[in-house]
């Protein structure tokens, strides 16, 4: 893994990769719907994509980490990220991760919000912070448009050279 993070590369180039890379998996394998908060968009992997590029394009100062947790703490340390988004993407890989956990444990994937139990739509939404699953569903609707904007913002070829601010 050394070696292969050693290797000299184009910054813009593996950025670019990453961009296409993701954006091959929109297309080619897109959300099932507003709950599959692994693959839509502003979900999961858009939370990884920024976590893995930005330690691949940032090997050199120290950034490879094991977590996804980890890989954004160091980020901030190095000043490549600031500390409110990693705070938030953070926040939110935990909240997705967990509701989707309880999801796929109760329901498998086919999961329909008014089909739920009162009592499973409560701890859903515990999960999120909010009080309903209505507040839920507008609460990741927010998540994953802020999401995005930083996968668009820290994936940009210019991101290499910004300091996290």
């Amino acid at each position: 893994i050394d070696r292969a993070l050693e290797k000299p590369r184009s910054p813009s180039d593996l950025l670019d990769d990453a961009r296409d890379m993701r954006a091959r998996l929109e297309r080619d394998k897109p959300a099932s719907g507003v709950w599959d908060l692994k693959a839509r968009i502003g979900g999961l992997q858009d939370i990884e994509f920024i976590a893995q590029s930005l330690q691949v394009v940032h090997a050199d100062k120290d950034v490879v980490r094991g977590g996804t947790a980890s890989a954004f703490s160091a980020l901030v340390r190095t000043g490549i990220m600031s500390i409110e988004d990693a705070r938030f993407l953070t926040e939110t890989a935990h909240i997705y991760l967990g509701i989707s956990q309880l999801i796929r444990s109760a329901h498998g994937t086919g999961f329909d919000p008014d089909g739920a139990s009162s009592g499973f739509a409560q701890l859903l939404a515990g999960l999120g912070k909010v009080n309903s699953l209505r507040a839920l569903q507008e609460e990741l609707q927010g998540r994953s448009k802020r999401v995005r904007a930083l996968f668009t913002r820290y994936l940009q070829p210019d991101a290499v050279h910004r300091d996290g601010n």
